[in-house]
């Protein structure tokens, strides 16, 4: 079954951190890597304007609690102090995310037509792969992958 590849995970923040746009590597500095995975995860795409460091209720006060609830109530500060009022695009990391599955598609076609073990044709290991990535929410055809593979 193929892994929940919209998901951005810590070793994707090492291993493709060359797609990261240069304000989120910035916010990651800011607020630290955890919450900002979590950050990037939970508001994937979203435009939000940053609650300010007043902590008063406010109209941006459920989404201060938002924040909180996901990144934790210091890194929601740090946010706030660094970035207070400011629009802040989440980006959807279609860059990153397009890396992966490919890795992801190598990755499980050479293991599914390794000579160890009962080895599957490209062809089953092709079908394989395009049916666990539609069930991952993930579709691709059979020619895209067969293309992307160079079979």
């Amino acid at each position: 079954m193929t892994p929940p590849l919209h998901q951005i995970t810590a070793d994707d923040l090492v291993e493709f951190r060359h797609t990261i746009p240069e304000p989120m590597l910035q916010l990651m500095k800011v607020i630290g890597e955890g919450p900002a995975l979590a950050l990037f995860n939970a508001f994937m795409g979203v435009e939000l304007t940053v609650p300010g460091a007043d902590k008063r209720r406010t109209r941006s006060a459920k989404l201060r609690d938002d924040l909180i609830a996901v990144i934790g109530a210091e890194a929601t500060d740090k946010l706030a102090k660094e970035y207070g009022t400011e629009r802040l695009q989440i980006p959807v990391f279609r860059s990153l995310r397009a890396e992966k599955r490919v890795k992801y598609i190598k990755t499980a076609f050479d293991t599914r037509t390794a000579s160890t073990g009962p080895a599957m044709s490209a062809r089953e290991a092709i079908r394989s792969i395009c049916m666990d990535l539609s069930r991952g929410g993930w579709p691709m055809t059979f020619h895209q992958i067969e293309m992307m593979l160079n079979r």
